[in-house]
């Protein structure tokens, strides 16, 4: 309110200001005050409430009712005001409320999907959710005729001995792929089988594994023709967080650079995926948790656990591959910079 004689006035979301003299600067503040005072008053005689339910009203027939109501009253009085700006008040009706391009509420309704294409949709996930339930039946029922202790067993506990370390791709089913059961295996997958660090989720389940279950060996698992490390071969830029999570595998790169430029094109991307994996190695054994636990464990017998192996999966032969990496011989050559000072 900039001067006292002239308040200003809002109606329909939309702001009129009095200047120094109404008469000079806004001649019409007194017209668009008495539709608003009008238009307010009619709304509140007849709320817009929701219509009564007509038979076969679906709620966007009602919702398009109540807008043609609320385009009516406006209608009335703009046809009793000479001054009121046509194009500014016809257009509140026809677009939603706050929409960011202003888009007709009919040209958005007619842009949704066709009720087939969505009933269509839905028949397709339900055909895929029933194969699924129907495998897991069939699964259920194999393994209850079969190994019924084991599956009363894990109905109470887990008592896995290996920690698994691998990609997310959907080749490489680590217990299907080891011939495990369910249960034996405490499992960590995520894209090109990373152990950040700074991840949290990777961090959080290897003090679990290690402190709560009291893993063994802890195995990381790459694969040949991994999609993010052949993703980190590019310099493409694939935003966040996809970008953040492959940057440590072009670190790998750049510290084997020398290495990796001498090899062919074609076998270069493999020979990452095995230094990648060598490294995540000496990610898990810089942890807190897997320090602890090798300090509490270091003069029993066998050694100190979790031992820790590099292995590389090949989804065309279905083979692991043991890269026979002593991981404690490397680690100690590192010792000085990654070793934490935890008392046994």
């Amino acid at each position: 309110q900039k001067d006292s004689n002239y308040p200003t006035a809002t109606g329909c979301g939309c702001l009129w200001e009095s200047g120094s003299s109404s008469s000079e600067k806004y001649p019409t503040w007194q017209p668009r005050m008495q539709f608003a005072l009008a238009f307010i008053v009619a709304v509140g005689a007849a709320p817009l409430s929701a219509p009564a339910k007509t038979k076969g009203a679906t709620p966007l027939m009602r919702s398009s009712m109540r807008r043609h109501n609320l385009a009516a009253r406006a209608s009335f009085f703009n046809k009793n005001n000479e001054n009121q700006d046509a194009a500014h008040t016809n257009g509140h009706h026809n677009y939603g409320p706050g929409h960011k391009f202003g888009a007709p509420v009919t040209s958005r309704i007619a842009n949704r999907r066709p009720l087939t294409r969505v009933r269509a949709d839905k028949e397709y996930e339900g055909k895929k959710l029933a194969e699924l339930f129907a495998g897991n039946k069939k699964w259920s029922e194999d393994m209850m005729t079969t190994n019924r202790p084991l599956m009363e067993f894990l109905g109470g506990t887990q008592e896995p001995k290996l920690m698994w370390i691998g990609c997310a791709d959907s080749r490489v089913p680590e217990s299907m792929i080891t011939g495990m059961n369910p249960g034996e295996i405490f499992t960590i997958r995520n894209v090109a089988n990373q152990a950040q660090i700074s991840d949290n989720a990777v961090n959080s389940a290897i003090q679990f594994g290690v402190l709560a279950l009291g893993v063994e060996d802890i195995m990381v698992c790459g694969h040949y023709g991994c999609g993010g490390a052949k993703a980190s071969l590019t310099n493409q830029d694939f935003g966040a967080p996809l970008e953040q999570w492959i940057g440590p595998i072009r670190d790998v790169y750049r510290t084997h650079r020398e290495y990796l430029d001498g090899l062919p094109e074609a076998d270069r991307l493999n020979a990452l995926i095995e230094l990648n994996t060598v490294e995540q190695c000496l990610n898990v054994l810089r942890t807190a948790p897997v320090q602890q636990k090798r300090a509490e464990t270091a003069k029993q017998p066998g050694g100190p656990i979790p031992r820790v192996h590099a292995v590389v999966y090949d989804p065309a032969t279905g083979l692991l591959k043991d890269m026979n990496v002593d991981t404690d011989k490397l680690f100690a050559t590192y010792k000085d910079l990654y070793d934490l000072k935890i008392e046994a």
